[in-house]
């Protein structure tokens, strides 16, 4: 019986020694996650600015809808607009045409321009009324060097570059929407570091002398961006950027997405001053995701006590689509706080600034809360998830719940 036991308790130390040794960083990544007092909903919007003039009277419905809500605080919902600053003229490009139809000249239309006034003040009144929070997406939604130089040997760019004005960048192959490499030809290759640099101090210089705010939460287009482009947004100012979880730095041969294999937590520090919030979970009505699914993102995230970022876009309300998709928010926003009466509304921004500095109104203390949900954010994971399942962390984890919550619970109560 002894040497049964004693066999045992060897192999939970291998397994445990075993998990340590492999999964170190990661581990200690995770347990630094802060976690949060109640649940945290933000809908992060994507893809606003430079493009066509409806886009007003879609900001303005939204702005109806989200007005109807609010937390147990008095803070309304609030919906963050990724911001692009320039799109394509298409006319001016036109008209560079060479001998065989080839667009020789990029030209641009900013937010800043007459052309796009009409949707800078409704940015500006959506922003100040205190639901709506800027972000900066990009100056463009695509880096305009691979763009005419794949116009060159695709149609469809081609023709996207000299159409209608003021376009929409959805109709554009995904590889060349990423702005932070060079997708003209696939698989992609990185930028120069002086082009980073350069392409970084216009986008902060323009973000700002737009809205007379500094840019302080990046989104990057389509979630690709190097650890070059992070470093000279943290030089211009940025605080806080939106991530998936990991940092996707190149366009495959098949067009796809490649990561660096980096980890990132909701509150991790990145290169420089930046700091990261994570975006997993999706609310496009359009392409099906609808208001259950946010609600059940929405519970997912709030039991592992971590914020829940829902990303949607722009096309969502522009069009036919928008009625339906309105319809969808206001479920959503209904659903959520019904299920949560404790939720929470806020900035992306303001959430990031909570989670750095500890805020012990939002932060969750208790070591036995941390044991628990530590043990519970491992199992989703592959690999570590088997091996805390095996008991390398469950025992020591369960043991030290119990022998902290008498403890806390005293401290709570005085």
């Amino acid at each position: 019986m002894w040497t049964l036991l004693a066999a045992l308790l060897l192999c939970w130390i291998a397994v445990s020694a075993l998990m340590i040794t492999l999964y170190r960083k990661p581990l200690l990544a995770l347990w630094r996650e802060p976690l949060l007092r109640d649940p945290v909903l933000i809908i992060e919007s994507d893809d606003w600015g430079a493009g066509p003039t409806e886009q007003a009277t879609a900001l303005s419905a939204l702005q109806s809808t989200l007005d109807h809500y609010q937390d147990r605080h008095g803070q309304p919902p609030v919906m963050t607009l990724g911001i692009i600053l320039a799109v394509a003229d298409t006319a001016a490009i036109k008209a560079s045409l060479d001998a065989n139809g080839k667009p020789t000249q990029y030209q641009r239309i900013s937010l800043s321009d007459p052309a796009l006034s009409e949707v800078r003040k409704a940015i500006m009144a959506v922003h100040d009324a205190g639901i709506f929070a800027l972000q900066l997406h990009g100056m463009e939604h695509y880096r305009p060097a691979s763009l005419m130089q794949a116009a060159h040997n695709d149609k469809q760019v081609a023709d996207w570059l000299t159409g209608p004005p003021l376009p929409t960048t959805e109709p554009l192959p995904s590889p060349l929407q990423s702005r932070w490499t060079d997708s003209s030809q696939l698989p992609s290759t990185a930028l120069p570091s002086a082009e980073i640099d350069a392409l970084v101090a216009e986008e902060t210089s323009r973000f700002n002398n737009t809205f007379g705010q500094p840019a302080r939460v990046v989104v990057p287009p389509t979630f690709q961006w190097t650890v070059e482009v992070e470093q000279a947004w943290s030089d211009a100012g940025i605080r806080t950027l939106v991530s998936p979880g990991s940092r996707q730095t190149r366009r495959e041969a098949d067009g796809t997405l490649s990561s660096d294999g980096s980890q990132q937590h909701n509150g991790g520090q990145g290169h420089g001053q930046i700091h990261y919030l994570i975006r997993d979970a999706w609310f496009e009505p359009a392409m099906g995701h609808s208001a259950a699914k946010g609600l059940q993102a929405l519970q997912t995230r709030s039991q592992l006590k971590r914020p829940t970022l829902l990303e949607t876009h722009r096309f969502n309300f522009l069009g036919e689509q928008r009625k339906a998709s309105l319809n969808e928010l206001d479920q959503l926003l209904r659903g959520a706080l019904q299920q949560h009466p404790d939720l929470r509304f806020c900035s992306s921004e303001q959430l990031s600034d909570r989670l750095r500095s500890r805020d012990p109104a939002w932060i969750e203390p208790r070591f036995s809360s941390r044991c628990a949900t530590f043990l519970q954010r491992l199992r989703p994971i592959p690999r570590i998830g088997k091996l805390a399942r095996l008991g390398a962390f469950g025992l020591p984890l369960s043991i030290a719940q119990l022998a902290f919550r008498p403890n806390q619970t005293n401290q709570d109560q005085q």
